[in-house]
């Protein structure tokens, strides 16, 4: 049968609508969105700039966008867009209106439902766009937008579907209908692209922060960090090539499918019957054939059909460039990921060769005096440190359990940790921790600490940024210098200073984010004051070690030198780094410094342990000692470490009492008591107002240590005492004024035997600081209404809490002013300025004012208006 021309003539008409819409919707959609863009941007920018206008003036105004010149671009594209939709319903309603079956029609009418729906919400969008700008208002108003138009490609999705199966459609117009069903899934998928990326991140991350919750050392967190990385870069990379295909497929499809359509046509019906009826083609009589017409027709269908399938596929066309460039990004994207993975280029440098650090796991303690223990109970022994007890720079330390007793000359202490200490675990056992201790010229011992007294805390890699900001390393004053490229790519440079030990640099290198420091490139540094040479090594000095002479170009603050600058200069060029650091001289270490960062702890210091990379991990030991005796000695004083220090001396040998000071005197030294060692009236004074009583310096036999006697009163400048003979043994007399004190030594105390105070005349009351301001410390006035002239009447005297001295803070008053009931001072009179803990007021002999007794000790008397001591 001959399909009627005029239904060809149709069908071509309405399916060129739809084709040409297709093509107008895409570019006029396309550049109203970059319409919408500059013109989001430029309101931006005008409502920033209005605000500095105002807040401004001129200076804050301008325009980023005169957007009179886009107006018209903008509006035009708009336009294009709603007369694309126009002639998109236009079409498909004239070509639902000539297909042969209804179900055919009713599919096209459901793609020009979506369509109208779709073009409704575009112009909605168009018009009330603002209101997705608006808080839970424009959620509401995007979700509608959203849903609408995830309804219209589910529609047409549907629709083109059912055409790809109809039976008025020829196989051509069958294909455009697969295409346009393809295209509409894209739009789905890109669509829902957005929720379910958010989605697999989300789950990323809540597994990338699982397993970095569960890594136990710092490589094993980096090895986290870089395989979340490298799955993240995969994912990216996989949704990206999605998204591009989608959106690729989504412009190319729909034109390409209502082309097909277009070029395609309705069915043979005759055609279709004898497919249905599944007739030979044999047995037809060639006498009942249609005549040519349609039989042109099918052989014009067939040479579109060849020249279709000869068309170069755009893969096969472009493969040539695909290929190598696909193959190149995605080889690159692996070896990022395995260069993250395995943490490549950050495992130190084999110029300076360290030791894998020791610890994988560390906890900080939440207490202070936290014991640690010899086994996993508290009934085990607890951990002390064994200190020799001789005067010298180089005394010998050594762990020791408290089950073991103490050698003779050497005295222990218990070893407690603090809140804030940080230790590294070894294992766990139960409710302990198994931890090794770390003591600073003791050495290391493994002990069990309680759980309920710390948790663990994670280091943070230590990076270039971190160095460059930090100014302190092992409690010292330092600058890091840390070298980013190249050869000596990781080794850091330290330049240190301290007040007792001088200055120095040490190389250290940064291993797997933890700073190592093999202690085998150290050197004295100081500055250059014969040339101007940038630096010079003199491998001997006066003192038989190297030093590194610096000048003014790698001098930092307070003349010391600065390790940033090393490494400045050497990437400048001006400094061969090299030479450098092959003129620092390369010694043996049986230790090393291992520095982690916890800046949950302490963001400005790096924490450093002591790693023994000896066989001997231990100085638990105490084997071997010797018992040591100390008798026979005197007593000296000498300079310390901190001004002059009290020393005992025998036989050569000296031992420290621990007592020092910027002032420290011997007043007397004897055997007070009778045990055969000497003891020591000993005055020290730390410096400014810091003065305090004198005291008696013994040495205790049992414990092979100095120790303090204290018990006299009086704190003075100068202090005098006079050992004398009272009752058959021996005595302390102090003269504190006017007063007379005697002081006993027995049984290692000092003891008050005896005070006369002077007598000075009638007292007429007394008060005490204790009286007047309790307990408070307060620096504050108080008046004290007594009778100080004897009249019967009380008086107003005014004190001061006295504040100013440190060891008697808030133990004396000071007296300011005072007024009978028929006499006062004169106005503007500065203040009497009398200071004691005990005032006694004492009757004159002459006028109203009374005499004062201060401490039982100092007298005053008023004389030409002011009180002076007698």
């Amino acid at each position: 049968m001959q399909i009627d021309s005029s239904v060809i003539s149709e069908w071509k008409n309405s399916t060129r609508k739809i084709f040409w819409s297709t093509i107008l919707l895409f570019f006029a959609g396309v550049i109203s969105t970059i319409y919408d863009y500059i013109s989001y941007a430029a309101a931006i920018f005008s409502m920033v700039s209005g605000m500095a206008s105002s807040a401004l003036g001129s200076l804050g105004r301008g325009s980023l966008i005169d957007m009179s010149d886009f107006v018209e671009w903008g509006l035009s594209s708009k336009g294009l867009v709603i007369i694309g939709y126009i002639l998109y319903i236009w079409g498909l309603t004239s070509f639902a209106s000539i297909q042969r079956l209804e179900e055919t029609a009713t599919q096209v009418r459901k793609i020009r439902t979506a369509g109208i729906v779709l073009a409704v919400v575009v112009m909605i969008d168009m018009v009330f766009g603002v209101l997705g700008s608006i808080p839970v208002l424009g959620w509401f108003f995007r979700l509608f937008v959203f849903i609408m138009t995830l309804y219209c490609y589910y529609k047409m999705k549907n629709a083109a579907g059912r055409l790809m199966v109809a039976e008025d459609f020829n196989d051509r117009a069958k294909r455009g209908s697969r295409n346009l069903r393809f295209a509409a899934v894209c739009e789905i998928r890109l669509m829902w692209l957005p929720l379910w990326t958010a989605i697999i991140m989300l789950l990323l991350a809540v597994f990338g922060i699982w397993m970095f919750g569960h890594s136990k050392t710092i490589k094993a967190a980096e090895d986290t960090i870089g395989f979340m990385g490298f799955l993240y870069g995969i994912v990216v990379f996989i949704i990206s090539i999605i998204a591009a295909c989608s959106i690729f497929c989504a412009f190319w499809w729909p034109i390409m499918g209502w082309y097909r359509v277009m070029t395609g046509g309705p069915a043979d019906p005759d055609e279709h019957q004898q497919e249905t009826q599944q007739e030979p083609i044999a047995e037809e009589p060639v006498a009942d054939e249609p005549v040519a017409e349609p039989l042109v027709l099918a052989k014009a269908e067939n040479i579109v059909e060849i020249e279709e399938g000869e068309k170069i596929p755009w893969f096969e066309k472009n493969k040539k460039w695909l290929l190598p460039v696909g193959g190149v990004a995605a080889l690159a994207l692996v070896i990022w990921g395995v260069v993250s993975f395995l943490g490549i280029g950050s495992k130190g440098n084999d110029l300076l060769p360290v030791q894998k650090p020791a610890w994988d796991k560390f906890v900080v303690v939440l207490n202070d005096d936290v014991p640690i223990y010899k086994e996993a109970k508290t009934i085990s022994p607890q951990l002390q440190i064994m200190r020799e007890d001789v005067a010298s720079d180089v005394v010998s330390q050594y762990f020791k359990w408290s089950d073991t007793p103490d050698k003779r000359g050497y005295a222990s202490y218990n070893y407690t940790l603090y809140g804030k200490n940080i230790v590294p675990v070894i294992s766990e056992e139960g409710e302990w921790y198994k931890v090794t201790i770390l003591a600073d010229e003791v050495g290391m011992i493994d002990g069990y600490i309680q759980k309920t007294h710390c948790r663990e805390v994670k280091p943070e890699p230590i990076t270039p940024e971190l160095l460059q900001n930090l100014n302190s390393y092992n409690w010292h004053q330092s600058r890091f210098g840390l070298q980013t490229e190249g050869k000596y790519k990781n080794l850091c440079f330290i330049s240190s200073f301290s007040e007792m030990d001088g200055c120095w640099l040490d190389v250290a290198v940064l291993y797997d984010g933890v700073l190592i420091n093999p202690l085998t490139k150290r050197i004295v540094t100081g500055k250059n004051w014969e040339d101007e040479s940038l630096y010079k090594v003199i491998p001997v000095e006066e003192d038989g070690m190297p030093a590194l002479r610096f000048g003014k170009q790698l001098q930092g603050a307070d003349e010391v030198l600065d390790a940033q600058l090393i490494v400045q200069k050497a990437k400048s060029g001006e400094l061969d780094l090299g030479v450098f650091f092959e003129s620092i001289p390369t010694s043996q270490s049986s230790i090393q410094l291992v520095s982690y960062y916890f800046p949950e702890i302490n963001k400005e210091y790096l924490y450093t342990f002591y790693q023994d990379l000896s066989s001997n991990q231990s100085s638990g030991g105490i084997d071997g000692v010797e018992d040591k005796n100390f008798t026979g000695f005197t007593y000296v004083i000498d300079s310390g470490e901190y001004g002059y220090e009290l020393f005992a001396e025998a036989n050569g040998e000296r031992k420290t009492t621990g007592i020092s000071g910027t002032q420290v005197n011997i007043l007397d030294q004897a055997d007070y008591d009778g045990d055969g060692e000497l003891e020591a009236v000993v005055y020290e004074w730390g410096g400014g107002n810091s003065i305090a009583p004198p005291f008696i310096v013994y040495f205790d036999k049992e414990t092979q240590e100095f120790k303090k006697a204290e018990g006299f009163n009086d704190a003075n400048a100068e202090p005098e005492i006079k050992v004398e003979n009272w009752k058959g043994k021996p005595s302390f007399r102090v003269d504190v004024g006017l007063r007379k004190d005697r002081y006993v030594y027995n049984d290692h105390s000092v003891v008050l035997a005896e005070c006369i105070v002077p007598n000075v005349g009638e007292v007429i009351s007394t008060i005490t600081v204790d009286q007047l301001f309790g307990k408070s410390e307060e620096p504050e006035e108080k008046t004290a209404h007594i009778d100080i002239d004897g009249d019967g009447e009380k008086d107003k005297v005014l004190f001061m809490h006295d504040t100013s001295h440190f060891l008697d803070w808030g133990k004396r008053m000071m007296l300011k002013d005072m007024s009978g009931s028929y006499w006062c001072l004169p106005d503007g009179h500065d203040d009497i300025g009398v200071t004691g803990s005990k005032f006694a007021f004492i009757k004159p002999e002459e006028g109203d004012l009374p005499n004062i007794l201060t401490d039982d000790a100092w007298f005053y008397k008023w004389i030409d208006g002011k009180y002076v001591l007698q």
